[in-house]
């Protein structure tokens, strides 16, 4: 059986598309093939160790999951035809996706919304944000996929032909 590939986006692929990933192996193992990018990406090829304070890394892999070795990516054309689920954090990111890729429209979901919940449906950007603001995104990327795991969403999807 052909694996599943699962991209995460966000607007830089500095934190919350990078945690997503990240968590999602976790849970999930290697019954997917999981990526992440950026729409902007604005600092696309440069380590993650470049980008983000080492006191924010540190912290990261000390009391959640580590980012090291994360290279930053930006979304283009050969990743979303690749992907057979786009997991975006906010609908800015989401609408700029759909307008850039229409054609790959219907595989782009809300991470919060796909999850099941029915409001607070945005992850919001962290940047510039302080360290309980990176608290509460983090809990809620990995609320989202642990509620997708539980509920087995993503068979459920496959098996619908969706």
């Amino acid at each position: 059986m052909v694996k599943k590939r699962i991209l995460f986006v966000c607007d830089g692929n500095i934190f919350r598309s990078s945690v997503a990933e990240r968590l999602f192996k976790f849970y999930f193992g290697d019954k997917f093939i999981v990526s992440s990018a950026g729409v902007t990406a604005k600092y696309s090829g440069k380590a993650i160790e470049e980008v983000i304070s080492k006191d924010v890394l540190k912290r990261e892999k000390d009391t959640r999951i580590s980012l090291d070795g994360h290279v930053i990516k930006r979304v283009d054309k050969n990743v979303m035809s690749s992907s057979d689920f786009v997991f975006v954090m906010d609908n800015k990111n989401k609408n700029k996706l759909a307008r850039k890729f229409p054609q790959f429209s219907k595989k782009i979901f809300l991470l919060k919304k796909f999850a099941g919940y029915k409001k607070n449906l945005e992850i919001p950007d962290a940047k510039d944000k302080p360290v309980e603001f990176l608290d509460k995104v983090y809990e809620d990327i990995k609320n989202s996929i642990k509620r997708i795991k539980k509920k087995d969403l993503i068979s459920q999807m496959v098996s619908n032909h969706i």
